[in-house]
């Protein structure tokens, strides 16, 4: 082989590798943190991407719950020991192919892994497992054929929410601040099951962040409360029409501001101590509408014994814990410093028990 063929099959051999490590790119998301309680948790630069199976892990720790292994991502520290976030929100949006969504640049982001579908359906076992007295507020979010499958934990609240795709359909046509009248720019037909599918979707988001708005009292307790949206249209949508149509870009656009408008009611209403994160998944484009509901419940009904799980403590048990330590340190430093006085007292001088106790000379 001579110098010319050499040097012929090195570039060929490089073009294969990046070819095969762009391939690899296209088949992973990204993380987009778009609120956080500074204060309490810290979104630093990341070493190596996110596996999308650590995302559970990565929020349940935060909350405070223990996990079965250690974090090999290094893109988050806690910076309290005593306070956690009231609330996580996850909204995992489908895409088809390479999709950039283009956040905000300030807010943190980072490149995921794709290694197991993105969910928090162990963080949900944990919080209605330790709280289930309490009434958290867990609501899941996915889509399906004709209807959108919600799940909520809180009774009552969440019930008058319109769940098919048709009730979505009439408010959105109905409604005159809906997200068709407001948002739409002409490329998207919500004649069309597919453009229709997608603003449902968002509509029903937007209805669920407005429920919680006007039941301000679901985020006054120290409960911990988790969101988890799953969202297919962009998917759907770029299947139809391609990443590149002004379809999929107005879609996005749209997606953009309810995201925008679901962030700010959320932190309005848990007092900016809320983590709101935006997940894109790449999912196979020839995955059909239809998918199959995750039964939490299922998932919560298993036994724990087995889990090598932490006791479960009352949410005012560090208050209480405080309370009696620095009692106990302040009483026992009082009977130190009250027994070293009284050692080194001088009994002659000091002392009226001494003086009162102490026989006198009786004098004529």
């Amino acid at each position: 082989m001579d110098v010319r063929q050499l040097i012929l099959a090195v570039v060929l051999t490089c073009g294969l590798v990046c070819g095969a490590l762009a391939g690899d790119n296209d088949e992973n998301g990204k993380l987009y943190i778009l609120s956080y309680p500074s204060s309490l948790v810290e979104f630093k630069a990341a070493s190596e991407p996110l596996p999308t199976s650590e995302i559970d892990d990565l929020f349940s720790a935060i909350l405070g719950f223990s996990i079965s292994k250690d974090l090999s991502w290094d893109g988050s520290t806690l910076k309290s020991v005593w306070s956690r976030p009231k609330a996580v929100a996850l909204v995992k949006v489908e895409i088809a192919g390479p999709l950039d969504i283009d956040i905000n640049s300030d807010i943190p982001t980072y490149n995921t892994v794709m290694d197991s579908p993105a969910n928090l359906d162990q963080l949900v076992s944990k919080v209605i497992g330790q709280y289930s007295n309490d009434d958290p507020v867990i609501v899941d979010l996915t889509p399906d054929t004709k209807i959108l499958n919600l799940w909520a934990h809180r009774d009552g609240v969440f019930d008058d929410l319109l769940v098919t795709i048709n009730e979505a359909e009439g408010a959105l046509i109905e409604t005159t601040d809906s997200l068709w009248n407001q948002y739409n720019e002409g490329n998207l037909d919500i004649n069309n099951m597919l453009d229709l599918a997608f603003f449902a979707e968002l509509y029903l988001l937007q209805e669920i962040s407005k429920t919680v708005s006007e039941h301000s009292y679901l985020a006054a307790d120290s409960v911990p409360d988790v969101y988890s949206v799953t969202l297919s249209g962009i998917r759907l949508l770029q299947m139809e029409y391609g990443s590149d149509s002004e379809q999929v870009q107005d879609a996005v656009s749209i997606l953009k501001r309810v995201l925008t408008q679901v962030t700010q009611q959320l932190n309005k209403v848990y007092d900016n101590n809320v983590i709101v994160a935006l997940e894109t998944e790449p999912t196979a484009s020839d995955r059909t509408l239809k998918r199959k509901k995750r039964d939490i419940l299922a998932t919560t009904a298993a036994p724990e014994t087995d889990m090598n799980l932490a006791d479960s403590y009352d949410a005012d048990y560090p208050v209480f814990f405080h309370i009696i330590l620095w009692t106990m340190v302040v009483l026992a430093l009082t009977v130190y410093f009250i027994a070293v006085g009284m050692w080194n007292m001088d009994p002659g001088k000091d002392s009226i028990i001494y003086r009162m106790t102490s026989q006198r000379i009786k004098t004529d």
